[in-house]
């Protein structure tokens, strides 16, 4: 291509021949070309007391001509010093010396390998010197460089959209011991939440679990084995057209996509879910909590019928999904046309009124990766859809859940608990799978988050598949009973313990990670 200048408008198309000797053009397309320039001084607004020992510097921009769209600067390191933070990482506890980013991925398993994660924060301390730390201001994707281009500077890159070049981006600097910087960048984005004692108590679940019967064998079997649960966690539900559903309720259409209520469903008593109503109550005078897992996005393909049909339908003539551009909506992970309700909008919680809480949520995604996406206004998020929607089941159920289990950036600090992924085990008996996960946990504490599960402390594997949890259907052996002991030794010093096991389609045996079912697998005494 020609030299272009920074700042001029760029018009192109792609153009093939197809074997038959056919031409064929794709749309005209535009795009503004920009470049990076040296920064003003007020490009970086810095909220620091006087005592902070660094301050940012080489100050640079990436301009259009008409908006900001990255700034870049540098922040001193010195001799001995330490880097810990920015969310969940896997990998390793000093960051110093490596290349990070602060983009919410849905890593399946392997999170380590890749240095990805579902929790990043751009927030970190500095340790081994004076003693500080730092938060980059915003939800967008940040990019860091602690020392691997030069070991004198952490470079920060991070994404804006800023108009004008004056305070593009926010820069909070703290002083002091560890405890006094995550005090500090608590006091601003929010505590944690408390939890309520229930929270405390053993999470049980299976994918195999999908009906009820079933749901209620399995807590006989709890009460039999004198393993006191508080929480059953009911996967396999709801249908797979609205996931809002429990499997073959009967009901009418709701042609405005507004929301059911119990008395609109009729459920035969063939059917895998006869008295959903009476099953929770039950449960709840054996006090147990009950959960249904949920994902906050409506299916796309297939082409929905009935009423996921409606709703999709409503969703879009109301304007409620989140965007990538004003012309494309946003699509998410891990299937391709999931599509994100925002959860500014009254329209867009109604799956909070069908559910008592909702997990695991897919993120936007564009192009493979999870980029910028805007809300239905217009205004950019990354990785924070999912968080807009999940606000509302704390308002909508009798007992409200703590605000946990969620994926986000910046604001995940004032969430109560937090579950972090699929992780797989890898290497002898799984040890470096479960060293991968303690990693984990340390760098959220680390981050302000103190309530942390196990549900995967070893995870799951072909082979050795452990306490694992997830909706992806992986097969395998059981694990040794040595191994499971010391996953479930491991998952009693972690703050909420829960275990799970895979779909295993009614083969037998039955996979379940319940103790009863490994001891009678692998002939050992429970």
């Amino acid at each position: 291509m020609p030299s272009v200048p920074s700042g001029a408008e760029l018009r192109y198309r792609f153009t093939a021949q197809r074997r038959d000797g056919a031409a064929e053009s794709t749309r005209w397309f535009s795009c503004r070309v920009a470049a990076w320039r040296p920064g003003a001084a007020d490009t970086v607004r810095v909220d620091a007391a006087s005592s902070v020992p660094a301050r940012p510097s080489e100050v640079e921009v990436l301009d259009d001509g008409e908006r900001v769209l990255r700034v870049r600067f540098a922040l001193p390191l010195t001799t001995g010093e330490h880097v810990t933070g920015f969310g969940e990482r896997f990998d390793a506890l000093d960051h110093r010396g490596q290349r990070l980013d602060s983009m919410v991925f849905e890593q399946y398993k392997s999170q380590g390998a890749h240095r990805r994660t579902y929790l990043p924060m751009p927030f970190a301390h500095v340790v081994g010197g004076a003693g500080w730390g730092f938060h980059v201001r915003t939800s967008r994707r940040v990019w860091f460089d602690i020392g691997a281009s030069d070991a004198s500077r952490l470079v920060v890159e991070a994404e804006t959209d800023a108009v004008a070049e004056a305070a593009a981006i926010e820069l909070a600097l703290y002083t002091g011991a560890p405890t006094e910087v995550l005090d500090a960048f608590l006091a601003e984005v929010g505590r944690p939440t408390e939890l309520p004692d229930w929270v405390f108590r053993l999470w049980a679940s299976g994918n195999e679990w999908n009906t009820q019967a079933e749901v209620e064998r399995q807590m006989a079997l709890h009460r039999e084995h004198d393993i006191p649960v508080g929480s059953v966690v009911i996967e396999a539900w709801s249908d797979e057209s609205t996931f809002t559903a429990f499997r073959d309720a009967r009901y009418e259409v709701r042609a405005d996509g507004g929301p059911l209520r119990l008395d609109d469903f009729d459920f035969p008593s063939e059917g895998a879910w006869p008295d959903p109503k009476g099953m929770v109550d039950a449960l709840h005078e054996s006090d147990v909590r009950v959960h249904l897992w949920q994902i906050p996005l409506m299916k796309m393909r297939p082409h929905p019928q009935g009423q996921a049909r409606a709703d999709a339908d409503a969703a879009i003539r109301e304007g409620v999904l989140i965007r990538r551009s004003p012309r494309r909506v946003a699509s998410a992970l891990p299937q391709p046309r999931l599509v994100v309700p925002a959860g500014t909008h009254a329209r867009s919680d109604r799956r909070a009124r069908c559910t008592v809480v909702d997990r695991e949520a897919p993120l936007p995604r564009g192009g493979g990766r999870h980029r910028r996406v805007q809300d239905r206004r217009g205004r950019a998020r990354v990785g924070r859809g999912p968080a807009l929607s999940r606000r509302q089941p704390r308002r909508r159920v009798e007992q409200p859940v703590p605000r946990g289990l969620r994926r986000g950036i910046r604001t995940t600090a004032r969430v109560g608990g937090q579950g972090a992924g699929d992780v797989q085990p890898c290497g002898l008996h799984g040890l470096a799978g479960a060293r991968c996960v303690l990693g984990g946990r340390r760098e959220l504490h680390v981050g302000g988050l103190p309530v942390v599960d196990a549900r995967r402390a070893l995870g799951r594997s072909q082979r050795r598949p452990l306490l694992g949890m997830g909706h992806r259907r992986v097969l395998g052996r059981h694990p040794d009973p040595e191994l499971y002991v010391r996953a479930m030794a491991a998952s009693v010093f972690v703050p909420i313990m829960q275990y799970h096991s895979e779909f295993n389609h009614h083969r037998l045996p039955s996979r379940d990670r319940t103790p009863w079912n490994i001891a009678e697998r692998t002939g050992t005494t429970p």
